[in-house]
């Protein structure tokens, strides 16, 4: 196997990172919070350590292994900039289909309650509603989120017009 990454794709479904294996590191949040990263004007920067390493730099105390380390990590940063556009697309993907298949199983919910419903009346038999009690009530879930919303709403507006008169 080459040591060569394969460029992923945006959209691709595999994306083989082990390349970056001893590389990638894991902090726990808030590690890199303050840390330094690259400005405009940074790539002259570097072009400019490069070009003066040879004649001033190693006469004014500037190492080599500096200079080797710095070209050394930029080629690690591009290496792990080259993977980020397919994880963020393959990330966008299982967001979005999480998104419709969650709501996918909430329209069958609905669907089911509506059946329940329907049939405790048409068969006259209430005790189907109970024996559905906690789906119908998270179907509704919403629903009774809402007028509890509207009604603070309302409240609110209405202790605003008595405090403004």
């Amino acid at each position: 196997m080459s040591e060569q990454p394969k460029k992923p794709e945006p959209g691709a479904l595999l994306i083989d990172a082990r390349p970056l294996e001893d590389i990638l590191l894991d902090f726990e949040s808030g590690t890199t919070r303050g840390v330094t990263r690259a400005q405009p004007g940074f790539e002259e920067a570097v072009q400019e350590i490069v070009t003066n390493q040879p004649k001033i730099g190693v006469n004014i105390g500037i190492l080599q292994s500096q200079v080797d380390e710095l070209l050394a990590l930029n080629e690690k940063i591009a290496l792990i900039a080259s993977y980020i556009p397919a994880v963020k697309k393959l990330l966008e993907m299982l967001t979005e289909t999480q998104s419709l298949l969650d709501n996918r199983r909430h329209e069958i919910i609905r669907v089911i309650v509506k059946t329940v419903e329907a049939q405790a009346v048409a068969m006259k038999d209430e005790s189907l509603l109970g024996k559905y009690e906690r789906t119908r009530k998270y179907r509704s879930a919403p629903a009774l989120k809402a007028v509890k919303t509207r009604k603070k709403k309302a409240a609110a507006k209405s202790t605003q017009a008595d405090a403004a008169e």
